[in-house]
């Protein structure tokens, strides 16, 4: 039976450790090469996820200096309009418990109006006023109920616990200004505040941590639910004295007609009861705008009050959100340097590659060889510097 040949040993087939080492060293170095590539695209990847999420940030932060002039402005706005009343010289001290003094005894006052008309009603000879005081008393059950509303509703205002304040006391004590506790993001946000170069302000962003932005915007944002709660009783007030005096104005609106009427009677100087209408119809006519003047005032300076702490507070927030937005644009940065460098290992990777392929081939193949793995661990190296130091 024939046999097969046994083939000859191959002479280009290494022999020994070195030339296994030739042979394997380009595809150690592509293995190398791929890596780094890989490292370079991920680093990449990273950067542009910081940046992109600097600019959200950047957004919020510039939402919260909306607010600062935004609210500044109206609290500016608001102490004109205040000037503006004084300068008018019809506005004077609004005191809640005066106006409740007078709310209270408002369904007695009008009471004593309507029957007041009645005696009148009664005794006029006049056609045209008789049927207007008929038309004026069949609405004295609603104004009764008006009355009563105004009494409740000032009564509401007083056992809100919020006490008014006039622009010329100081302000109510409000809550202590909120600032961040963490010594870092204090210089961070002294350094921000001061417009100081963008190199300095890197420096001191270095120990602040993820975790510590947190907590401080945690604490911004509860120091901001404070505010509300504070200001809430100071709200409630104001909305029920609102509510109460426009109530009241319009109530005093319906007794504008009948202070007319009265008082262009050529008699009412003379008859007691006309005269004791004519008085009753005009105070409960000029009264609530008065109130409502006065009150004016107040709302206005509690509201400008309000602003002027809001904005201190939505502007330590945005300073927060500047931080975050330098520390992405930061890691960004870095990020992006260590593709570059991660890259220039992978070129440095695929010539050691060529090199070492072109090695098989030569005659010189230890000078070749050399010179691929002096390439090749050069940059192992340099790739291993930048991932552990850069």
């Amino acid at each position: 039976m024939p046999t097969l040949p046994i083939p000859a040993a191959d002479p280009g087939k290494p022999q020994n450790f070195w030339s296994r080492v030739l042979t394997y060293t380009p595809v150690i170095m592509t293995v190398v090469a791929t890596l780094l590539a890989g490292l370079s695209n991920s680093e990449l990847t990273q950067s542009q996820y910081h940046r992109t999420l600097a600019a959200q940030i950047q957004s919020k932060a510039g939402d919260q200096w909306g607010y600062v002039q935004a609210k500044k402005l109206r609290a500016v706005t608001l102490r004109n309009t205040i000037d503006l009343l004084y300068a008018g010289g019809t506005i004077g001290i609004f005191d809640p418990s005066a106006l409740a003094t007078n709310a209270a005894a408002l369904p007695d006052l009008i009471e004593s109006v309507d029957t007041t008309a009645r005696k009148v009603m009664q005794t006029t000879s006049d056609p045209s006023r008789k049927a207007f005081l008929e038309r004026f008393l069949q609405g004295a059950a609603a104004r009764r109920a008006v009355a009563q509303q105004i009494q409740s509703d000032v009564g509401a205002a007083l056992a809100s616990g919020a006490p008014a304040t006039q622009p010329a006391e100081p302000a109510s004590a409000a809550p202590p200004a909120w600032q961040p506790e963490d010594p870092h993001v204090k210089a961070v946000t002294a350094a921000i505040a001061a417009d100081q170069p963008e190199n300095q302000i890197a420096s001191l962003l270095t120990p602040l941590t993820d975790a510590t932005l947190d907590a401080e915007l945690a604490g911004a944002a509860a120091h901001a639910r404070a505010l509300d709660k504070f200001f809430a009783p100071a709200t409630a007030r104001n909305d029920h004295l609102e509510q109460a005096l426009v109530q009241w104005l319009n109530l005093g609106a319906q007794f504008k007609d009948l202070a007319s009427v009265v008082h262009n009677d050529p008699a009412h100087t003379t008859d007691a009861a006309l005269a004791a209408l004519d008085f009753a119809a005009g105070n409960l006519q000029h009264d609530p705008i008065g109130w409502h003047n006065d009150f004016a005032v107040t709302r206005l300076s509690d509201q400008a009050q309000r602003y002027d702490i809001e904005a201190h507070h939505n502007q330590s927030t945005a300073f927060l959100y500047e931080i975050e937005v330098r520390r992405d644009n930061q890691a960004a940065q870095r990020h992006q340097e260590r593709s570059k460098r991660f890259f220039l290992g992978m070129v440095a990777a695929q010539a050691a590659v060529v090199v070492a392929s072109l090695a098989l081939a030569a005659k010189q193949r230890n000078l070749l060889w050399g010179f691929a793995a002096a390439v090749g661990m050069a940059a192992i190296s340099f790739a291993t510097y930048v991932y552990i130091y850069v």
